[in-house]
C-alpha cells in the first residue's frame, strides 16, 4: 500500500527501492528537463539497474531496467509513461505520472512484479548477432510482446541472402528468464 508521508515522486521511489536493501542509489544527474537516478540491484543480479526519470513539475517519466546481459531487453526501454497510465477511464495525457496514490499504485503493482517472459541472445562467431525478447505483462501469453532486435551492421541483402544459406546460420545461443533479472521487490 502506498503512503502520505512521501511528497514527491523521489521521496517514493527511493523509499520503495531501497526499504528492503535490494536496490541502492547509485548515482543521479541532470539530462535537460529531466532529473535521471540510478538505482543498482544489490540482492539478486547485481547487474540489473534501474533508470528512473523525474520531470522538472514532479512527473515520473519512465522506470527503465537495464542488465548487460540482456541487450534485447535494454534496447526495448524506450516507453514513458504517459498521465492517465493506470485510469481505466481515460487513456494517454500529458507526459508523465503525477504523484497521485492511484499512480504510486500502479508503479507499486509493476515493481512487485517485476519482469515476466525471455530473451534468447544469438552469438555468431562470438558476436552479439541478434536478440529475441518475449515479456508477458500480467501472467498472460495473451497479453504479451515478443521482437526481435538485431546488433549486426549487416544490409537488408545479406541478411535475406543468410536466410536462405541455412549453413552461414550457426549461431551459439544464451537464454535468460527475465524473472533472473529482476523478479521484483521483496
Amino acid at each position: 500500500m502506498t503512503s502520505d508521508i512521501y511528497k514527491n515522486w523521489k521521496e517514493f521511489i527511493f523509499a520503495t527501492l531501497t526499504k528492503n536493501n535490494q536496490f541502492g542509489l547509485d548515482k543521479s544527474f541532470r539530462k535537460g528537463d529531466t532529473d535521471i537516478e540510478i538505482y543498482r540491484q544489490l540482492i539478486g543480479d547485481t547487474e540489473t539497474t534501474f533508470q528512473v526519470g523525474y520531470l522538472s513539475d514532479d512527473r515520473l517519466i519512465y522506470l527503465h531496467t537495464f542488465n548487460d546481459k540482456t541487450p534485447g531487453l535494454n534496447k526495448n526501454q524506450i516507453e514513458y509513461f504517459n498521465e492517465h497510465d493506470f485510469n481505466s477511464n481515460e487513456s494517454y495525457g500529458r507526459p508523465g505520472l503525477k504523484f497521485t496514490k492511484q499512480n504510486q499504485e500502479g508503479v507499486l503493482t509493476e515493481l512487485h512484479e517485476g519482469l515476466d517472459g525471455q530473451e534468447v541472445i544469438f552469438y555468431k562467431n562470438g558476436v552479439l548477432s541478434h536478440s529475441k525478447l518475449s515479456i508477458l505483462y500480467d501472467n498472460e501469453t495473451s497479453n504479451s510482446f515478443s521482437h526481435t532486435y538485431h546488433f549486426e551492421k549487416v544490409t537488408i541483402w545479406a541478411r535475406l541472402k543468410n536466410m536462405f544459406n541455412k549453413q552461414m546460420n550457426n549461431y551459439e545461443t544464451k537464454e535468460f528468464d527475465l524473472k533472473q533479472i529482476f523478479g521484483g521487490l521483496k
